[in-house]
């Protein structure tokens, strides 16, 4: 048996907009940090780039920012505290622009025709909180009954909420191992973290600049889903490109 893991954000769900600016206004509102593009900041301090940031997830961007801007790690209750406030902003989102919660192309289909398969089964993983990927992914209409999942309420990197996943469908499957598990996103980190665990992957969106940073195999969407499950037989482990 084989396992599909799939990312949320710009892999299951077009939210990838929506889901940074109630972030950024989350922060401001309950912290007083301001986002600017991709910058932070607090008051006159510049905090950085979130993209440089350790981990690309919800749970490692807020201790950075945290650290940097108060050189101390969030309390459970400001954690708490923030996402409730984050879960509000984006409902509020839905409920005057419901069209910033699409689902890519097919997404909801292909999670059922993989999970069909004889061989392949399906698991999600996301840098979201499982407060927010829950919502989004309900806004977005995309039912993941029976998926496993992980969030970073389990883990703060990337790797070990995949990880995380990883066991969780070992447990859910009954199996004490998959024969290959392809990994599935959107994103820079998503490859990194796929070669970083030394998973095949397939990069969903932007395919010039996903086969920019290594991903040898990518789809705009799942509207073929055929083509698609054909593609997780032959996904490979990104490239490693040495830049200097």
């Amino acid at each position: 048996m084989n396992l599909a893991i799939f990312d949320i954000d710009g892999t299951l769900t077009d939210t990838n907009r929506v889901d940074g600016a109630c972030y950024g206004r989350a922060m401001e509102l309950e912290f007083g940090v301001i986002s600017v593009g991709k910058e932070w900041k607090f008051g006159e301090v510049s905090l950085g780039r979130w993209d440089t940031y350790p981990h690309i997830t919800d749970s490692g961007i807020i201790r950075e920012i945290f650290q940097r801007a108060f050189r101390c790690d969030p309390e459970a209750e400001e954690i708490r505290r923030f996402i409730e406030r984050y879960v509000g902003l984006l409902k509020e989102s839905y409920e005057s622009s419901p069209h910033h919660f699409s689902q890519i192309a097919g997404a909801g289909h292909i999670l059922r025709q993989v999970s069909k398969t004889s061989d392949w089964r399906v698991g999600i993983a996301t840098g979201g909180w499982f407060a927010l990927a829950t919502c989004k992914l309900k806004c977005a209409g995309i039912s993941t009954e029976g998926i496993p999942l992980s969030t970073a309420d389990d883990a703060v990197s990337r790797e070990d909420i995949v990880k995380s996943c990883m066991a969780k469908s070992q447990s859910h499957y009954r199996v004490d191992r998959f024969s290959k598990i392809v990994s599935i996103g959107d994103g820079v980190w998503d490859i990194k973290t796929a070669r970083a665990l030394r998973l095949p992957f397939i990069g969903v969106g932007d395919t010039k600049r996903l086969m920019q940073e290594g991903a040898v195999h990518t789809v705009q969407d799942y509207r073929d889903p055929d083509g698609f499950i054909g593609l997780l037989e032959k996904a490979e482990i990104p490239r490693t490109f040495w830049r200097r």
